[in-house]
């Protein structure tokens, strides 16, 4: 019993203490020698951040300061401080009201702001002069790998991040560095096997490289380049094609792919200031009278009919997948090329007619049991084997320029010879922030599966190839899609008289497809559903539509600030009232207590 008395007794006192603890905790976190040093450090941040945003931009002095933890802490403690002073003065009294109110409207306006903070959208929105998007990119950046996103947080010091995984592709993060502009380093990769295919409906010129593009798939056959060559029928497997998506891809002039699309959900497409629109897909396709017309069942051969387009110019494109060197323009559409990949898992000879169109290839013969295997034997020398059907025909050597004689269509190969080959990557230099303009992008290292280090630089995106996996890897702003599109119908800019200088400009815009035609120019912005879009720059360069830049706010706070404000208000006038001397000596008159 005694035992358990003196327990009783602890356990009271330890209470009592922490009672006291707690009792002299919310004293100093209700009290005004809290409230003033955050006042004070508040207004030297404020200073500190508007020089930063004079000096570089705002988004320099966001990383600077507003952003960063250690102020959102100062912020989140100004609020618990007026939360606890209002809770101090209880219970309340009639002379509390001003006070009450006052800090409530500050209360109001924190919480507001905090809100924005957290799951407000600011971003920035470019449409081109006919065009439409609902593309937003906003000021978080993040690592898009094969459609999963992660976020990698802006910050101003350089940082190691290897230790982090992007999983499952098992890529990895290696460096961030904050401030950069590119340099070209030049460095070899494998060994470049050139060859020419001659018929008399082409002639083109193909490259496999031993580490990087082993195999190629063309016209009636694969081109491999392999270790080991058998003479027998055992020695081919038909891989047979396990594409499961219709895919177009989009090439640049030096023929890497810079985007890829999945037609099979959508027809028409955008990259950059280009549009591309499927017209017709031919699953069976045949030429008839100069025309491309869909065929009988089971003679499939994939061909798409593409309308390529910028601005006010539309041009056309054929595109074969059993041969995609194949097209109208070798020179390629607005500085692209395009090729595709169906879900269709063999290729069997379509029937052709009379009247076939100039420059149109002709296409026969099974595509996946037909092989021509590439081994390199001796310095510019190789061995090439041909299997037709998946059988043997023959095997021979050849040197720099020695012709074969194909068993498909009369076709020519010509071994063009062996070469080390030069691959371009571009590598950081660090860069110093110039005073009065855009910050410089920052840049993210990725080392994939295999060791290899690539550098991606903010706002870029480039496939990388990921053990046996080709991944369109992408870093920097994060992309938000609208549930609607902006469409910008025309772009009006005024200059000041005898310059080229903008007095005015302004956008006309519908939107979602409405037939209302709105403007957004500056202090008149357009609000819908939920977002706000500011007119905030231009771009206006020669034989280009205009390009107009509108901010992106979408600001859930907005309602509180407003309110906290006006309580505010109200709060301080009733407030100064209740202390004024008329007030107080109408009360003391009436024997109310103050």
């Amino acid at each position: 019993m005694a035992y358990a008395r003196v327990k009783i007794i602890k356990l009271k006192k330890m209470m009592c203490l922490m009672k006291d603890v707690l009792k002299k905790l919310f004293k100093f976190l209700s009290s005004v020698k809290l409230a003033i040093p955050i006042m004070l450090i508040l207004l030297v941040c404020s200073v500190i951040g508007t020089l930063y945003e004079s000096q570089f931009n705002a988004e320099y002095a966001a990383l600077k300061v507003y952003k960063t933890p250690w102020f959102l802490a100062i912020l989140l403690l100004l609020w618990i401080n007026i939360l606890f002073a209002a809770l101090s003065r209880l219970p309340w009294k009639k002379r509390h009201i001003g006070f009450l109110i006052t800090h409530l409207g500050m209360l109001t306006l924190l919480f507001g702001s905090f809100l924005t903070m957290i799951w407000g959208i600011d971003g920035s929105m470019q449409v081109y002069e006919g065009d439409q998007s609902n593309l937003v990119f906003l000021s978080q950046n993040v690592l898009e790998v094969d459609g999963q996103q992660f976020p990698i947080k802006r910050s101003l010091d350089k940082e190691y991040l290897g230790d982090l995984s992007i999983s499952p592709v098992q890529m990895r993060l290696g460096e961030y560095l904050p401030f950069v502009e590119t340099a070209e380093q030049r460095f070899s990769r494998g060994l470049n096997l050139n060859f020419r295919l001659k018929s008399q409906f082409f002639d083109v010129t193909q490259t496999l490289n031993s580490e990087m593009n082993k195999e190629l798939k063309m016209g009636p056959a694969s081109f491999k380049l392999v270790d080991e060559i058998q003479d027998s029928n055992e020695s081919v497997k038909v891989v047979k094609n396990k594409i499961t998506k219709d895919q177009l891809f989009v090439k640049n002039a030096e023929g890497n792919i810079v985007q890829k699309f999945d037609f099979s959900k959508k027809r028409t497409f955008k990259i950059k200031d280009v549009s591309i629109k499927i017209k017709n897909y031919f699953k069976n396709a045949i030429i008839v009278n100069n025309k491309i017309e869909e065929g009988d069942e089971g003679n499939i051969n994939p061909v798409l009919e593409l309308e390529i387009s910028r601005g006010k110019e539309s041009l056309r494109e054929i595109v074969y997948q059993n041969i995609p060197e194949f097209s109208l323009n070798p020179n390629g559409f607005f500085g692209y090329t395009f090729a595709f990949e169906s879900n269709l898992s063999s290729v069997t000879p379509p029937p052709m007619t009379s009247g076939m169109p100039a420059g149109h290839p002709q296409i026969g013969g099974a595509r996946a049991s037909n092989e021509v295997l590439f081994k390199v034997v001796a310095n510019n020398q190789i061995e090439v084997a041909l299997f037709k059907n998946g059988s043997f025909v023959e095997k021979k050597r050849l040197n720099s320029n020695d012709v074969f004689q194909t068993p498909w269509m009369g076709m020519e190969l010509t071994f063009l010879g062996l070469e080390e080959a030069a691959h371009s990557n571009n590598v950081p230099k660090m860069a110093i922030p110039k005073e009065k303009s855009d910050l410089p992008p920052s840049a993210l290292e990725i080392i994939t599966e295999d060791g290899v280090r690539h550098w991606l630089f903010e706002n870029s995106e480039q496939y990388l190839l990921n053990g046996d996996q080709q991944l369109l890897v992408y870093y920097g702003k994060q992309r938000l899609k609208l549930p609607f599109d902006i469409q910008l119908e025309k772009f009006e800019k005024k200059d000041y008289p005898g310059s080229q200088q903008a007095m005015n400009y302004k956008s006309y815009v519908k939107v979602n497809g409405s037939l209302k035609v709105d403007e957004i120019y500056m202090n008149e912005p357009l609000k819908y559903g939920g977002y706000t879009f500011y007119q905030s720059s231009y771009q206006i360069q020669p034989n280009a539509p205009a390009l107009s830049i509108f901010s992106v706010n979408k600001d859930p706070g907005r309602v509180l600030k407003y309110l906290g404000s006006l309580i505010l208000c109200a709060g301080i006038i009733i407030f100064t009232i209740q202390h004024s001397r008329r007030f107080r000596q109408k009360n003391v008159n009436e024997g109310t207590p103050l």
